[in-house]
């Protein structure tokens, strides 16, 4: 039992890493999603600190004027209308590190600040100005500004639309480098060892120096798997109809492993138990230039099909 677990994972391994759609996932989805996350988010980076520099350069020079010339309304209007904004989460005016005005959260405020313009992760910005040293008033003004989606958010959904678009794009190249294999014969040499899992589309010929007795349970495949000749008796061992079997791949059998094996090494030999739903048949090899013969041999003799 060991040895046909070994046998199946030796055989199929190989053909699920060729034929996988996941490489050309990655290649044509990861590379590409994390360029459109760098570009959402650089895009959206770009814009909202523009956005903030303007936004927070007006308001100070609002607040600078209005200190300048003392007025009091001034500063309040302007508290106000910063209020409106929706952008804004919070503002502050400290003079000497008392606060002189505030609007919104100032818990949301950062405890230091950068002077100009500062990104806070992950949609968040700040905006701190302080006034000229030796000014007869000094002070400090710091606005927070929060804006959806965010720079992160922009990224993401750039990366989720690539990523989406590249699977397709995947999946449709897989699929298409799978079709052209199926609608013909191999064009080399390393494929023709490869089965495939239709009939090749070239006509039935009856291969050289092999005959199929009328009394013999025999199968010609030739070197694609394909079934090219059945005797009635193998029909009927194998419960299936000739016309079924004719032009159908060996795989639609669903062989053991070990037939597999023994068709890529070919050399004379008797392969027991080789289709599982036919426990009480066994098959004898014989190579041949075309492909290769394989007599069924029974000790049961089942009723036609």
């Amino acid at each position: 039992m060991g040895w046909r677990n070994y046998i199946t994972i030796r055989v199929f391994q190989g053909k699920f890493v060729k034929s996988s759609p996941l490489f050309p996932i990655l290649f044509f989805s990861l590379g590409p999603a994390l360029l459109a996350f760098l570009a959402g988010f650089g895009i959206a980076y770009q814009q909202d600190a523009s956005h903030t520099a303007d936004l927070g350069r007006l308001a100070w020079v609002h607040l600078a004027y209005a200190q300048e010339l003392k007025d009091d309304m001034a500063v309040i209007d302007l508290s106000k209308n910063l209020e409106k904004l929706e952008s804004v989460r919070a503002f502050q005016v400290t003079a000497h590190s008392k606060s002189i005005v505030q609007g919104g959260n100032v818990n949301y405020l950062p405890s230091s600040t950068p002077e100009g313009v500062a990104y806070l992760f992950p949609s968040d910005w700040t905006y701190h100005e302080t006034s000229v040293k030796g000014t007869p008033a000094p002070f400090e003004f710091t606005v927070l500004f929060h804006y959806r989606p965010g720079p992160v958010l922009w990224g993401s959904i750039f990366f989720l639309v690539s990523f989406v678009s590249g699977c397709g794009l995947g999946l449709f190249s897989n699929r298409a480098s799978i079709i052209p294999a199926r609608a013909g014969p191999a064009s080399s040499p390393e494929k023709a060892s490869v089965p495939s899992t239709s009939a090749a589309a070239k006509p039935v010929s009856k291969p050289a120096g092999i005959s199929l007795g009328k009394n013999e349970a025999c199968l010609f495949v030739d070197k694609n798997y394909v079934i090219r000749q059945v005797s009635p008796q193998a029909a009927i061992i194998l419960r299936r109809k000739v016309e079924e079997l004719q032009d159908s791949h060996l795989l639609d059998l669903a062989p053991d492993p070990g037939l597999i094996q023994a068709f890529e090494n070919p050399e004379e030999r008797v392969v027991p138990k080789p289709f599982p739903g036919c426990p009480d048949v066994a098959v004898r090899l014989k190579p041949d230039s075309e492909g290769c013969l394989l007599i069924l041999e029974s000790m049961v003799h089942p009723k036609p099909f």
